[in-house]
């Protein structure tokens, strides 16, 4: 048996797989109280070409403000709601400065779109996918459209240039957390 607080707070909601946004849409309406499902926007090159990913901040997760004593048994007979995340017997609230702090940071309308690596010709990065894993090289020229880095690398003694994916070039001089941290700014 659950501990539950008589109080308003923040709690997390465990969903269904790739449920948030049914969830958070169906305790919207049905009981009304306050939903953060904060959602994510990035771009990756597949076979179809670049696409536009929309997911999940938390993947299986997002979070209510109720008193969860007297919504406890709607919430978990909502479409996507798997269960309330607890441990043992007790639910544990989130404190309202980290939420202010998240909310914040993701915006209001709980959605973030990560911008691409800056890479800039002369930069030096290093390959973190393919057959050239671990092997720094300079940036030659950036090419957008295709979502692909021509890069200049040695390899086996001479010095060759080859396309490459953006995504599978890391930049030491830029930190991927700084890219994130100076976006959500």
């Amino acid at each position: 048996m659950l501990n539950l607080k008589q109080e308003v707070a923040w709690y997390c909601i465990c969903t269904r797989p790739k449920r948030e946004a049914v969830a958070a849409q169906s305790i919207g309406k049905v009981i009304g109280v306050e939903v953060f499902a904060p959602r994510v926007i990035y771009k990756k090159r597949t076979s179809r070409g670049v696409v536009r990913f929309n997911e999940a901040l938390f993947p299986g997760y997002l979070f209510v403000r109720c008193d969860l004593s007297n919504q406890y048994r709607y919430l978990l007979s909502l479409n996507g709601v798997r269960g309330v995340v607890h441990y043992g017997g007790v639910v544990p609230c989130i404190p309202d400065v980290i939420m202010q702090s998240l909310l914040l940071a993701v915006g209001k309308d709980a959605v973030h779109e990560i911008p691409e690596a800056p890479f800039m010709p002369g930069s030096e990065v290093v390959v973190v996918g393919g057959p050239f894993t671990d092997i720094t090289a300079v940036v030659k020229h950036v090419i957008p459209a295709k979502g692909r880095v021509r890069i200049l690398l040695e390899f086996l003694g001479r010095q060759m240039e080859l396309d490459v994916e953006a995504y599978s070039l890391y930049s030491p001089t830029v930190s991927p957390k700084a890219v994130l941290h100076n976006s959500l700014q």
